[in-house]
């Protein structure tokens, strides 16, 4: 394939995923609902989980396929993307006051997975068992933000009318599931060749573009929150985005298939993405309100990771 396809498959595949995983989530949502389920329980599991799905299907692919660097590139170079890229940003652009209770109960959980994935990970290898360990790890983590909706004491409506039928819905679920596999495909295809191509390890390219490409719904919800005033909700989903990353995504894509990472991914990949962590943490520790210098020091960090993994 000519190298300027595979840029074009890249992006193809990269809308194909975002927007297959929309019409996914729409539907299954929608399947939740109309089966019974309360509010709370799907926005804790699906909704959540939607977030991330893009990841989740490249690196899911990448490993199946036997491109494990990749796979365990895209999740933790979307980690480090969230934090230095996205919040960064969003800081840049306006401050917000930190509430601590929430904060902290998440930033401590994200440095636990985070520290945990790395002694996991620390013999090269990530097994199906280490994923069924990070699996674990996201079931508590879904049972912590349970809880933390349940005590907002958010009133359930008894009774409300869904719209729609169940036949158009599943074909529009099956639909949205096809357009991710099929995109997911594309991308890590298109990855292998351009990272070929240009002589670079698969690393690189998953860690850069395509860890860019699949953060792409954190970074317009994140910006569209920012501009409409309710950017302290980005901290809380960045936090959440990493957790799933580090446990579904990667816990999914050591179940495909065994992951066999480099010494860059345990060295210096993993490392930087946890110097992110607990410099985020120490931020809203410390600091009642996180602005612009806290975005100029996380989006600063974040480039010259990408100089030093490019060049």
């Amino acid at each position: 394939m000519v190298p300027w396809w595979s840029f074009v498959g890249l992006i193809i595949g990269l809308v194909m995923i975002i927007k297959g995983a929309d019409i996914f989530t729409d539907a299954a949502v929608w399947i939740a609902k109309k089966t019974g389920l309360p509010k709370v329980i799907i926005g804790v599991t699906i909704v959540s989980l939607a977030t991330t799905l893009p990841e989740f299907a490249v690196s899911v692919f990448a490993s199946y396929s036997g491109h494990a660097s990749m796979a365990v590139g895209n999740a933790v170079g979307s980690c480090i993307c969230n934090i230095g890229l996205i919040l960064g940003l969003v800081l840049i652009i306006k401050q917000f006051k930190v509430e601590r209770s929430g904060f902290v109960t998440r930033g401590i959980f994200m440095i636990i997975v985070g520290v945990v994935f790395f002694a996991l990970s620390y013999d090269l290898t990530v097994s199906r068992m280490n994923g069924f360990v990070l699996f674990g790890f996201l079931a508590l983590f879904i049972v912590v933000i349970y809880r933390e909706l349940k005590n907002m004491k958010i009133v359930e409506k008894k009774e409300e009318k869904v719209e729609g039928t169940w036949g158009p819905k599943l074909l529009i679920f099956l639909v949205g599931s096809i357009i991710v596999v099929i995109g997911s495909r594309l991308v890590v295809n298109s990855g292998v060749t351009i990272a070929h191509f240009f002589n670079v390890p698969e690393i690189v390219i998953s860690i850069t573009l395509i860890a860019l490409g699949t953060s792409l719904p954190e970074l317009v919800t994140a910006l569209t929150a920012t501009f409409k005033g309710h950017q302290d909700l980005s901290l809380g989903n960045i936090i959440g985005a990493d957790i799933l990353n580090l446990t579904w995504v990667i816990g999914g894509a050591s179940m495909a298939n065994p992951l066999t990472m480099t010494k860059d991914n345990l060295y210096t990949d993993i490392p930087v993405m946890l110097g992110f962590m607990v410099l985020l943490f120490i931020f809203g520790l410390t600091k009642k309100r996180l602005g612009r210098l806290e975005g100029v020091v996380l989006f600063a960090s974040y480039i010259a990771f990408m100089a030093f993994t490019i060049f």
